[in-house]
C-alpha cells in the first residue's frame, strides 16, 4: 500500500510500505514501522528499547510501547497486526550521540498473559524503566527460540489486510494472507510470558 507522509518542511511525499528481513542494517533518516502478531497466544504487548554498544553494554531501557496514546491497543492475539509506533506512525532513523561506540538497538519485545505495568504510570511518550526490573524480566523470561525468515518477502509491499489488521474492529488475518515476514518459535512454559530480543544493526 501506499501512503501520505508530510516532512519536517510541511510538503507530503508518497511511501511505500515494503517488508523487511529481520537483520537488514539501516541507514540514518530511514523511515521504520515494526509490526507484531503473537500467532499462538492472546496477551498484553510490551516493547522495551536500549541502545547497544560495541562493548556488548546496553542503555538504560526505555518502553517505547504502549503508552497512553497507545495502551487501548496493547492486546495481542492471532490474526490481528500490532505497529510500532502506530499504524501511521515511523521511526525515523538517527545514530546515537554517545561517547561510546553505537552498533544499534536492541528492543526487547514481551507477550505477557497479564499486565506488567500499571497503565496508571503511562505516560504520552516513552518512560525509562527499572533496569533491576528490566534485568530481572530477561532474567527469569528469556528463552531459547528459532527464527524463521519468509523466503522471497524481502522488498514485497505490504498489503491493504495487513494495514487493516491493526484496526480493533476490522477482520482478522487468515491463512488466505502472507505470513509474517519473521516467525520466531519459543520455548516457554505455558503460564510465562513470551520475550525474545531483536536487534537493529546501524550501517555504518
Amino acid at each position: 500500500t501506499k501512503e501520505l507522509v508530510e516532512e519536517d518542511d510541511g510538503q507530503q511525499v508518497e511511501w511505500t510500505l515494503e517488508r523487511m528481513a529481520e537483520g537488514t542494517a539501516l541507514s540514518p533518516g530511514q523511515r521504520v514501522r515494526l509490526s507484531f502478531e503473537s500467532l499462538s497466544r492472546t496477551g498484553f504487548l510490551y516493547v522495551v528499547d536500549r541502545e547497544e554498544y560495541a562493548d556488548g553494554t546496553f542503555g538504560d531501557p526505555i518502553l517505547i510501547f504502549p503508552t497512553q496514546k497507545s495502551m487501548d491497543n496493547d492486546r495481542v492475539e492471532p490474526g490481528r497486526l500490532t505497529y510500532i509506533p502506530s499504524a501511521t506512525g515511523r521511526f525515523r532513523i538517527k545514530p546515537s550521540e554517545s561517547a561510546k561506540t553505537y552498533v544499534g538497538e536492541s528492543l526487547t519485545i514481551i507477550v505477557s498473559p497479564k499486565p506488567l505495568i500499571d497503565e496508571g504510570h503511562l505516560q504520552p511518550k516513552a518512560i525509562k524503566l527499572q533496569p533491576e526490573q528490566f534485568n530481572l524480566w530477561l532474567k527469569q523470561w528469556k528463552s531459547t527460540s528459532t527464527k524463521f525468515e519468509m523466503d522471497g518477502g524481502t522488498g514485497q509491499v505490504m498489503t491493504q489486510a495487513e494495514q487493516s489488521a491493526a484496526k480493533l474492529n476490522s477482520p482478522l488475518l487468515s491463512q488466505e494472507d502472507p505470513v509474517p515476514q519473521t516467525i520466531y518459535r519459543l520455548v516457554v512454559k505455558p503460564d510465562d510470558p513470551l520475550l525474545i530480543v531483536l536487534p537493529l544493526r546501524f550501517a555504518k
